[in-house]
């Protein structure tokens, strides 16, 4: 029972955190729009460790949800720049001018 629910927390933390997603802009190859949720472990490591030992899958997914970031969905850049509404409007119209010379 108290694994069901270290599972099911782990699993409520991870939809927390990948349910907002900011609007961003990629300096790196200058995107503009929606950014995506990226981990940087392996679920399937996760899923070994959690069937093998309680105490080392639930380290594992605790370092998986501190692990994540959202970057880039191009090019999966990491430091990207985060925009409020009205600087992501400003951004996309400088960046259609842009494309139209």
């Amino acid at each position: 029972m108290l694994i069901l629910l270290a599972v099911l927390l782990v699993l409520l933390v991870k939809i927390f955190y990948t349910g907002f997603t900011p609007n961003i802009r990629c300096p790196n190859c200058n995107y503009v729009g929606r950014a995506k949720y990226f981990i940087k472990g392996n679920i399937f490591i996760e899923l070994v460790l959690w069937l093998c030992f309680i105490v080392p899958g639930l380290i594992y997914s605790i370092w998986l949800g501190s692990s994540g970031y959202y970057g880039c969905p191009k090019c999966r850049y990491q430091y990207v720049v985060k925009l409020n509404g009205l600087t992501l409007h400003i951004t996309k119209i400088h960046s259609k001018r842009h494309e139209v010379s």
